[in-house]
C-alpha cells in the first residue's frame, strides 16, 4: 500500500484524489484569526498614517501663525521712520487674537561708541497669540532716529 502523500491524482480526471478524500482536506480561504489579525495590522498602520497627518496639519498652522505674527510685527516696527521725542508706547489685537504692544524709549550713549547727531530710540516690538494650549510670541528690536519737531 503506497502512502498518503505519495499518492497523485490525474490533473485533468476531474474527480477526487482518494488522497485528499482519506487525508486532510485542503483549505481554501483565510480562517478567523488570520482576518482579525490582518484588520489589526491594517487599523494600527490607518492610525499611524491619520496621527502623521495631524501633527503636519498642526504643524502648518503653528507656522502660518508664526509667519502672520512676524509679518505682524516688522509691519509695527515699520510704521514709523521717526519716533517722537518722548518715546513710544502702543497696543492693540487683531480680530484673530493677535495682541501686540510696541515701545521705545531713548537709547543711552555709551561713551563715544553711539554718538550721533540725531538721538536714537531702541524699539521693541512684541506679538503674542495662543496655540493650543501654550502662548507663542514673537520679538523683534531695532533702533530708530527721534524725530525733528
Amino acid at each position: 500500500m503506497r502512502a498518503v502523500s505519495e499518492q497523485r491524482c490525474p490533473p485533468a480526471s476531474g474527480r477526487r484524489c482518494p488522497a485528499v478524500a482519506r487525508g486532510r482536506r485542503r483549505q481554501h480561504g483565510f480562517s478567523l484569526l488570520e482576518a482579525v489579525v490582518a484588520f489589526t495590522i491594517a487599523a494600527m498602520a490607518l492610525l499611524v498614517l491619520y496621527q502623521s497627518a495631524g501633527s503636519a496639519l498642526q504643524r502648518v498652522g503653528e507656522a502660518e501663525a508664526y509667519t502672520y505674527a512676524l509679518a505682524l510685527a516688522t509691519s509695527l516696527l515699520g510704521a514709523r521712520d521717526e519716533l517722537p521725542r518722548g518715546g513710544l508706547s502702543a497696543a492693540g489685537e487683531t480680530e484673530d487674537g493677535f495682541a501686540w504692544e510696541i515701545r521705545s524709549a531713548p537709547l543711552e550713549a555709551f561713551g563715544d561708541a553711539l554718538e550721533s547727531p540725531v538721538p536714537l530710540h531702541r524699539v521693541d516690538v512684541t506679538v503674542r497669540w495662543r496655540s493650543g494650549f501654550r502662548e507663542r510670541s514673537v520679538d523683534l528690536h531695532s533702533v530708530r532716529p527721534e524725530g525733528r519737531e
